[in-house]
């Protein structure tokens, strides 16, 4: 009887985890689809992306907010006007295309990386990395530091990997 107890209660225990595993699956699901909705980004470049920040020891929510910040400062802060747009003009960084529509952040990311992996000092580094993206620059800055080159392979290091979500996936969370 002991035995029977013991196995009815570890199934039941593996029953309850399997479903919490499957409503964390949906909420990051969920999570990727309004980020990408908010952001302009697809949901595969967030995911490259999100494996990389927790690769280097961020998190993906660091990654959520940083796009995030910088989706809102490229939306609203392209006026000639705003602190983050003065910034852009001095890294030579469009926030604009050629029509005059706001850049995505998966257009505007790259250069930043590139901007950033050329400054000669760590702090330097550090510092630009912040004002762009606030405090979760600073958990940013091993992708940033590898260029856009780094940033590209991003993705390629996620398809090794077995992709992330499908579009499917996600569009039903």
């Amino acid at each position: 009887a002991m035995v029977t107890g013991l196995k009815g209660f570890l199934a039941f225990a593996a029953g309850n985890q399997l479903v919490q595993i499957a409503r964390d699956i949906t909420e990051q699901a969920a999570a990727l689809k309004d980020t990408s909705e908010q952001t302009g980004l697809a949901t595969d470049d967030l995911q490259a992306y999100s494996l990389a920040a927790e690769m280097a020891g961020g998190s993906a929510s660091d990654f959520a907010m940083a796009v995030k910040k910088l989706s809102k400062e490229l939306a609203t802060g392209t006026d000639e006007t705003g602190g983050q747009s003065k910034l852009f003009t001095q890294l030579k960084i469009e926030t604009r295309d050629a029509a005059g529509q706001v850049r995505s952040f998966g257009e505007v990311l790259p250069e930043i990386a590139e901007k950033i992996s050329g400054l000669s000092s760590s702090a330097e580094q550090t510092a630009l990395a912040t004002q762009i993206f606030g405090r979760s620059g600073q958990k940013l800055l091993p992708i940033l530091r590898q260029g856009a080159a780094g940033v590209a392979a991003l993705k390629g290091q996620l398809d090794e990997l077995g992709g992330g979500f499908s579009q499917e996936a996600i569009d039903r969370a």
